[in-house]
C-alpha cells in the first residue's frame, strides 16, 4: 500500500508537460503562402512534387534530431518513425520517389531554409528566426 501510494505521490508531483509545438518553415522568398496541411504531409511524403504555382518545394528533415522527427511525423501523419522509414524505404526500392535531405540539426535546417527560396522545413517553435517565415504552427 505504501508503495501504491509514494507511487502516485511520484506521478501526481511532476505535472505532464506537453510537446513544444512546431513550426513549419520556409524561405522569406519562397512562394508557399497558401500551404495547406495536408499538402505540407505530401510534400514531406514524396506525392506532391510541384505546386500549382509551378513551385518545385525542397523539403528538409533531421538526421541527428530523431525526436523533433519522431514528433513531426506523429503531429502531421499519425504515423511512427519507423513506420516514416519504411515507407521511404519501399518508395525509394521502387523508384516511385527519393527521401527528403537530411540536416543534423535545427541551426543546419534554419540556414538550409534561409539560403534556398524553395526549401521548406520544420523547426521547434520557439527557435524560428528571422532568416526564415513561419507558415503554420503544428500542436
Amino acid at each position: 500500500m505504501r508503495t501504491l501510494l509514494l507511487a502516485v505521490l511520484l506521478i501526481t508531483s511532476h505535472p505532464a508537460v506537453a510537446d513544444p509545438a512546431l513550426a513549419i518553415i520556409a524561405n522569406h522568398d519562397g512562394d508557399y503562402a497558401t500551404l495547406t496541411r495536408k499538402q505540407v504531409v505530401d510534400i514531406y511524403m514524396g506525392k506532391l512534387t510541384v505546386l500549382a504555382n509551378g513551385t518545385f518545394p525542397q523539403p528538409v528533415d533531421y538526421q541527428g534530431n530523431p525526436e523533433i522527427r519522431e514528433r513531426f511525423y506523429r503531429l502531421m501523419t499519425g504515423k511512427t518513425l519507423a513506420q516514416i522509414n519504411a515507407y521511404w524505404a519501399r518508395m525509394s526500392f521502387t523508384g516511385q520517389a527519393n527521401p527528403t535531405r537530411l540536416l543534423p540539426d535545427q541551426k543546419a535546417m534554419l540556414r538550409a531554409v534561409g539560403k534556398n527560396q524553395d526549401a521548406l522545413g520544420f523547426v521547434d517553435k520557439g527557435e524560428v528566426t528571422p532568416s526564415v517565415k513561419s507558415l503554420m504552427i503544428i500542436e
